[in-house]
């Protein structure tokens, strides 16, 4: 894979009990790309994963999440996991990060669950679909097919930036 994402900064945002294998693939690909990705998370030090039927590995975060800025980030991945999704669901900050995306037309990849925290992103089981800047789908059947489409969307951005 060529270096479509070479310096770009990555939010992958996640509280303990996320998908380990969203993350496992994310975290690759993104490194592949070029990425500078960075886990935030409202806990601090370490969060930890879910793997199948229970805890999974720690992962290092980089920033807690009531103290980074959409502005500081290019794009943003959210993992799923429900565990995660449900801590994140009643976090004022997800809001606001969101809404920063959001306003500044920056892409948001919203893998399996986490879709829910963001309304506007509508979708059906096993149902992968791109709203404009907004990329959300059930991975559990294609996580490789959703984090290409991740990847095009993020480095579609970059041409275009480029090209302005």
């Amino acid at each position: 894979m060529d270096k479509l994402l070479t310096g770009q900064r990555v939010m992958i945002m996640v509280a303990n009990g996320f998908n380990e294998d969203d993350m496992t693939v994310v975290q690759k690909s993104l490194a592949e790309a070029g990425a500078l990705a960075q886990i935030i998370s409202p806990e601090n030090g370490l969060t930890n994963s879910w793997n199948e039927a229970g805890w999974g590995h720690h992962y290092p975060v980089d920033g807690n999440i009531g103290e980074v800025l959409s502005v500081d980030f290019d794009r943003i991945v959210i993992l799923g996991g429900l565990l995660s999704v449900n801590k994140l669901v009643s976090n004022p900050h997800v809001e606001r990060i969101l809404s920063g995306f959001m306003a500044a037309e920056k892409p948001i990849a919203l893998m399996g669950e986490s879709a829910s925290l963001l309304p506007e992103a509508k979708m059906t089981d096993g149902e992968v679909s791109l709203n404009g800047m907004i990329l959300t789908g059930d991975v559990k059947k294609c996580r490789t097919e959703f984090v290409e489409q991740m990847i095009d969307l993020f480095s579609d951005q970059v041409e275009f930036q480029q090209a302005a």
